[in-house]
């Protein structure tokens, strides 16, 4: 979940109404929990084979992967189409979450 910055400035006018930018803040921030939380927990983005090789190898204009260690994506086409989910490691590479 991409967390949107926090702006500079006071957060109300004189009316006491959220400014623009605080409000589009707010707005920003409510649908990006909306999508990635549920009542259940959070929701692990799904992908398929071809997009997390994607973001696997995916890189900024410094050279530095797209894709942080840590990240969590649910392969859709893992074990025969059961889905699986994948850790990025250091390598790298998304490993699968395995049941040990």
């Amino acid at each position: 979940m991409n967390i949107p910055t926090f702006v500079q400035g006071r957060p109300l006018d004189d009316s006491g109404n959220w400014t623009k930018q605080w409000q589009m803040l707010w707005d920003q921030l409510l649908q990006k929990m909306q999508i990635s939380l549920s009542d259940e927990g959070f929701v692990i983005p799904s992908q398929n084979q071809a997009n997390i090789n994607t973001i696997a190898t995916g890189k900024n204009p410094d050279g530095s992967y797209i894709c942080m260690p840590g990240t969590v994506l649910f392969n859709t086409e893992a074990q025969d189409g059961l889905g699986q989910l994948q850790v990025f490691m250091n390598d790298h590479t998304f490993h699968g979450i395995t049941n040990s």
